[in-house]
């Protein structure tokens, strides 16, 4: 009935304030593990919870949307989980609203584990070496500095009749125009490796932003004039391990005469 759910949408205002939307249907609410830095919090999900005429006797309407951080089989898990709940509490013609929250908040906080391994590199993730992008997806530092100045030091931007026009009524000669689309390029936020979307300069990014703008772009990827071997890159022992193997099964292989570089 409607009063069922007034009195448990005024407890759930009472417990959660600002961080539920409720209404007279319904609520929505925006689900992460109870963390101390955004940078420990590594999945979320969005809750809708939708309360039929007859709630609780005929059962709500529970969707969950915008994993982030959470594999397909966790997410099943969880959806699963709910849909138990749910059938369960609305046989015994219970109210569920709470229990849903508590339970998609426990599921969070036990999968609340950053990725094993940086997708740039391919080799385990370290605490002293992890950030978190706003996407929650996860690299190295080190790895995602290093993209960051490739992108910096590669980038072509789009030149359409709109830029040049615009452009043009600032800047005398082709080059002019090139380099100001290209500054313009550059002042966006760097897209994500994986997802491309946006991600805002926070102040580790901005750091590592104006270092990378200060550097001269790669003249030799390989060579010793690069400063991309000058970028931080902390190893721990396990990687120089890796690394020792690596280099001593290149030189075995150039050494039978394996051709290693095209060039």
């Amino acid at each position: 009935m409607a009063s069922d759910w007034a009195e448990e949408r005024e407890t759930l205002l009472a417990i959660y304030d600002n961080a539920i939307e409720a209404t007279d249907q319904g609520f929505y609410m925006r689900l992460r593990p109870d963390v101390d830095h955004e940078q420990q919090c590594f999945v979320q999900l969005d809750l809708t919870f939708q309360v039929p005429t007859n709630y609780p006797e005929a059962k709500p309407t529970v969707l969950l949307a915008s994993p982030r951080g959470l594999n397909h089989e966790q997410f099943t898990r969880l959806v699963q989980d709910i849909e138990e709940l749910v059938a369960d509490a609305s046989e015994a013609q219970e109210a569920c609203a709470i229990d849903v929250i508590q339970s998609l908040k426990t599921g969070l906080e036990e999968m609340n584990q950053p990725p094993s391994t940086c997708v740039i590199c391919l080799d385990n993730l370290r605490s002293d070496n992890l950030y978190k992008t706003r996407c929650f997806h996860c690299f190295h530092l080190s790895c995602l500095i290093r993209y960051l100045y490739y992108r910096h030091h590669n980038m072509e931007a789009d030149m359409t009749a709109e830029d040049h026009a615009r452009l043009r009524a600032q800047y005398a000669t082709d080059e002019e125009i090139a380099a100001a689309r290209l500054k313009e390029e550059r002042a966006k936020p760097s897209p994500c490796p994986i997802c491309r979307e946006a991600m805002p300069a926070d102040r580790t990014l901005k750091k590592a932003a104006e270092e990378i703008a200060g550097m001269p772009p790669t003249l030799d990827p390989a060579g010793s004039a690069s400063p991309v071997k000058d970028l931080p890159m902390p190893l721990s022992p396990q990687q120089r391990k890796e690394q020792e193997k690596r280099q001593a099964l290149f030189q075995r292989q150039l050494a039978k005469g394996g051709i290693i570089c095209a060039s």
